[in-house]
């Protein structure tokens, strides 16, 4: 015969499947966040061996992609809007917001 498992303080029980359920959701997401930075900043790299006219920089505090377009352009006769686009189309960038240490492939003009 089975011996059947009784639930005394049903309160108690629910309170550990909520926390258990918080926890595992925790871990997950964590473990995603953590996966698709890598994925991300891993991305840099792939591209560039693929496309070796690009050189690899490393994003600093307060740089934008506007920024770093303009520095790129000043005084080789090219568009800076048209370079923040080939900026956002090599890295995949869906967002504007940039992360220091985050490498960047800028094409060479």
């Amino acid at each position: 015969m089975k011996k059947r498992t009784l639930i005394v303080n049903k309160r108690r029980f629910i309170s550990f499947l909520f926390v258990t359920g918080l926890f595992l959701f925790a871990i997950f997401f964590a473990g995603f966040t953590w996966m698709s930075n890598r994925m991300a900043y891993g991305m840099a790299d792939q591209v560039q061996s693929q496309n070796p006219s690009c050189k690899r920089i490393i994003v600093q505090e307060g740089d934008t992609v506007w920024a770093l377009a303009k520095k790129e352009s000043r005084g080789k006769n090219r568009d800076t809007r048209e370079l923040v686009r080939e900026i956002y189309r090599l890295n995949n960038l869906g967002k504007s917001t940039l992360h220091p240490g985050q490498p960047l492939l800028i094409p060479n003009i």
